[in-house]
């Protein structure tokens, strides 16, 4: 079943041909806690969250995560 942030999201992604399209790294939505969650070795990249954020809905926080076990484990979490 897809939420509706994600069909949005969806929508959001369908470019034209000649337009680039923006690398995000891997991510989950909470759609409970409204926020997206973003997967990101290494430093924090505070301001490309704000990029990679236009492409959700406005009311959703952006949140790093750089352990890729929590990551993997609040995913899991979120989707039970």
């Amino acid at each position: 079943m897809i939420s509706r942030a994600q069909s949005q999201l969806t929508g959001m992604r369908s470019r034209s041909m000649g337009e680039s399209v923006m690398n995000i790294p891997p991510y989950f939505i909470d759609e409970k806690n409204k926020e997206v969650v973003f997967y990101i070795k290494g430093d924090p990249v505070t301001m490309a969250i704000l990029t990679w954020m236009k492409s959700f809905p406005d009311h959703y926080k952006g949140v790093s995560c750089r352990c890729e076990e929590t990551f993997y484990k609040l995913r899991a979490k979120v989707n039970d």
